[in-house]
């Protein structure tokens, strides 16, 4: 009976999936991901991805996902999530609204994935405009990029290694060390701000650096300190979300890759606890950007790969400047 049913399953779903697909944007694909029961949100055609295939994309991720149980040695006490009961937290909660003006906007990084090193970056720079109560310059993934010894963005890093080199070589303004544009690109490390510039090369800091263990310590840390770092594995339906809580469908096996984000806060929408993220894809992908992805159930790992990782801004800005 149980093969029978298993049976008719794969044949049910052989015959909904579009035979041969390859562009992200085909239409078949877009319309069958619409008409999966009980879905909770809706994919669309986008721009950003208008003639790529789904090989072609997977240039857009970079993260190499590791499991929070390799990294449990690299969290904080629980102790330090002890201070805020679990009852107090709020059943929503947006960085964007708590702080006003003190989070960095969207931005687009296109070609070789370097989400490990953006997403870190723009987390150490909400985390430094919230501590300081000002806002801080972008910080430059480029930067990050060079000074980590990779050879060019493509090489897939894990988020923890972000953080290691935030803590311990820090990372220069996006406005002294840009994005190149090329794909020909520099690989030695920044010792000066581009060609032409005024400005005094200097690198923020994380006077520390952590995983972070667990739903429930995610909320506290993005409560107390800001927008945190995280990684999932993305499936094919991911690159044609437009809004809602994203779930991968039940026919989704294999992932694309890794992704890394970062992490604003959360809440419920149509009974759908969700966590509120930004991705690094533009302003036309998601919801202006952004996206919600379902909370609580290690959907597509964004609970325990990567794993979350955060830190705190150094304290002075003395210690900023190289």
């Amino acid at each position: 009976m149980l093969f029978w049913i298993v049976t008719v399953l794969i044949a049910q779903c052989s015959a909904q999936l579009p035979i041969g697909t390859t562009e992200v944007n085909d239409a078949e694909h877009i319309a069958l991901v619409n008409t999966a029961p009980k879905r909770t949100w809706t994919a669309a055609y986008q721009k950003l991805f208008d003639g790529l295939t789904f090989e072609d994309a997977k240039g857009f991720l970079g993260a190499s996902l590791s499991n929070i149980s390799k990294h449990l040695s690299e969290t904080r006490d629980n102790s330090v999530y002890a201070a805020i009961p679990d009852e107090s937290l709020p059943n929503a909660f947006d960085a964007r609204e708590a702080w006003p003006g003190l989070t960095q906007p969207i931005r687009s990084r296109r070609g070789c994935g370097s989400c490990w090193a953006l997403s870190a970056s723009d987390v150490l720079a909400d985390r430094t405009s919230i501590s300081q109560r000002s806002l801080v310059p972008a910080l430059s993934s480029e930067d990050m990029v060079r000074c980590s010894g990779l050879v060019h963005d493509c090489q897939h890093r894990e988020v923890s290694s972000a953080w290691g080199h935030l803590s311990s070589s820090g990372v220069a303004t996006d406005s002294c060390v840009p994005s190149s544009v090329h794909r020909i690109r520099a690989t030695q490390c920044a010792a000066k701000c581009k060609k032409g510039s005024s400005e005094r090369l200097q690198r923020f800091r994380a006077a520390s650096a952590y995983a972070i263990a667990g739903a429930t310590n995610m909320h506290k840390e993005i409560l107390s300190y800001g927008p945190i770092q995280a990684a999932f594995a993305v499936y094919k339906s991911f690159f044609v979300y437009r809004s809602g809580v994203y779930q991968k469908h039940w026919w989704e096996s294999i992932p694309e890759g890794g992704h890394a984000v970062r992490i604003l806060g959360w809440g419920t929408q149509a009974r759908t606890p969700f966590w509120l993220a930004a991705n690094s894809w533009g302003t036309t992908w998601g919801e202006k950007g952004f996206f919600k992805i379902f909370r609580g159930e290690q959907s597509c790992g964004i609970e325990e790969l990567g794993p979350p990782y955060a830190g705190l801004p150094a304290a002075r800005q003395a210690d900023f400047i190289v």
